[in-house]
């Protein structure tokens, strides 16, 4: 398994603006929304499951390519 990073499972609210392309407080409005998956703490750590936030992205590429056809 050399070379192979380890699967990450939760991120951050930073790694989430730098996936999706959305700013911090869009973020964070949408989640006070219900629009975007809940996270959770560990200590002082404002974590999301990374599985969470990819269905959330799947979820908004359907949306869009019905929205097109």
């Amino acid at each position: 398994m050399q070379g192979n990073k380890p699967l990450k499972l939760t991120v951050r609210v930073k790694e989430i603006a730098a996936a999706t392309g959305l700013g911090r407080s869009t973020i964070r409005q949408y989640v006070a929304e219900g629009k975007f998956p809940k996270p959770f703490k560990v200590g002082a750590a404002t974590l999301w499951l990374w599985s969470d936030v990819t269905k959330w992205i799947d979820e908004q590429a359907g949306k869009s390519k019905n929205a097109e056809a």
